[in-house]
C-alpha cells in the first residue's frame, strides 16, 4: 500500500511546485536515518531534498579529521578532569573547590561536548547544528578566560593555552560553516 501525503513545499532553488506529493513508499524502516532520500514529486518533476545536493566527497576527508581531533581533544580533557581533576588543580597551585563535584560537573560537560563532535565527524554536512554549538562553546570559553586574564582574576595561567587552542577550534568550526553555506548556495 502506498501512502501519499499532500503538502505545500517552499520553492527549491528557484523551481516552483504548485502541488507536491511526498511518496512515503520510498521510506522503509531500514532506510530511515541511513542516508536514503525521499523524493518530492510534482506534475512531471522529481527532485531530492536540498541537503542531498551537497557533494559529500570533496573536502570531506579533511573535515572528518578536523572533527575527530576536536572530539578526541575534548573527550580526553573531560576524562582527565573527571579522573584526576583534583590532582591537576593541585599541580597548578589552584585552591580546590569544596567538593569534587564542581570539577567533575564541568568535566562531564567537556566530555559530552567532545562526544557531540563525533556526529560531524561521521557526517559533517548533516550536522551543522552541532558545529554551531561547538563554535559558541569554544568562543565562550576563550572569551571568559580572556576576561578573567584582563581583569586580573584568572586563577592560573594554566587556562591560557586551552583558550588559545579553543580559539583555533572556533576558527575551524566557523571556516567549516562558511564552506557548508557556500556548498548549499550552489
Amino acid at each position: 500500500m502506498v501512502a501519499r501525503v499532500r503538502a505545500t513545499v517552499p520553492p527549491l532553488t528557484g523551481v516552483q511546485f504548485q502541488r507536491q506529493v511526498l511518496d512515503l513508499a520510498a521510506v522503509t524502516p531500514a532506510g530511515i536515518g541511513s542516508g536514503s532520500s525521499v523524493a518530492i514529486t510534482g506534475d512531471h518533476l522529481s527532485r531530492e531534498l536540498p541537503h542531498e545536493h551537497v557533494d559529500r566527497s570533496i573536502g570531506s576527508r579533511r573535515w572528518r579529521w578536523f572533527f575527530l581531533v576536536a572530539a578526541v581533544y575534548d573527550i580526553a580533557l573531560g576524562l582527565a578532569f573527571i579522573v584526576a581533576g583534583e590532582t591537576i588543580l593541585e599541580a597548578i597551585g589552584m585552591e580546590l573547590p569544596p567538593h569534587i563535584a564542581y570539577i567533575q560537573l564541568a568535566a562531564i560537560f567537556i566530555l559530552v561536548q567532545g562526544l557531540s563532535y563525533l556526529l560531524p565527524w561521521r557526517d559533517a554536512w548533516a550536522n551543522e547544528g552541532v558545529v554551531w554549538v561547538g563554535a559558541a562553546y569554544k568562543g565562550s570559553y576563550a572569551a571568559l578566560a580572556a576576561w578573567y586574564l584582563v581583569t586580573g582574576l584568572l586563577p592560573s595561567t594554566f587556562f591560557i593555552p586551552w583558550a588559545i587552542i579553543d580559539v583555533g577550534f572556533m576558527i575551524g568550526f566557523l571556516w567549516f560553516l562558511r564552506e557548508a553555506a557556500r556548498r548549499r548556495a550552489g
